[in-house]
């Protein structure tokens, strides 16, 4: 089974998510190599605006509801997937320094730096700028 063409290089490398089984393959897939693998992913679909369920189970050729239900087994929920990614790599990027608060926001896939900026507060009760001085 092919995507596309085109659309190939976006496909997951894992082996087994990406042989001619499709989804029933992640009966077989370790929970925490998929998080991390999904989350390879979607760090990289991040900057291009919002992150549904449906477009990545449509990308992974399964339901909905198959892909929640598999995260949910796995004790996973997407948008904690999602909502942890984005946190993670704010805090890594605020560290680095090297990029103004409205441009980690973009790559975080936010569409204005005051949202970025509620969110921050949210995962740390800090704003990003006071947390980037303190670190």
């Amino acid at each position: 089974m092919r995507l596309r063409a085109g659309c190939d290089r976006h496909r997951p490398r894992h082996p087994r998510l990406s042989d001619r089984r499709g989804a029933r393959a992640w009966n077989h897939v370790d929970p925490l190599e998929t998080a991390r693998t999904l989350a390879s992913h979607l760090r990289e679909w991040l900057p291009y605006g919002e992150i549904s369920v449906e477009g990545v189970a449509a990308y992974l050729r399964m339901s909905t509801r198959t892909l929640q239900r598999r995260l949910r087994d796995w004790g996973f929920s997407f948008e904690e997937m999602v909502d942890d990614l984005r946190h993670a790599e704010a805090v890594r990027r605020l560290a680095i320094g090297q990029e103004s608060m409205m441009e980690i926001a973009f790559v975080l896939g936010y569409s204005d730096q005051a949202h970025f900026t509620r969110a921050f507060r949210r995962w740390t009760g800090m704003a990003p700028r006071d947390y980037a001085r303190r670190v």
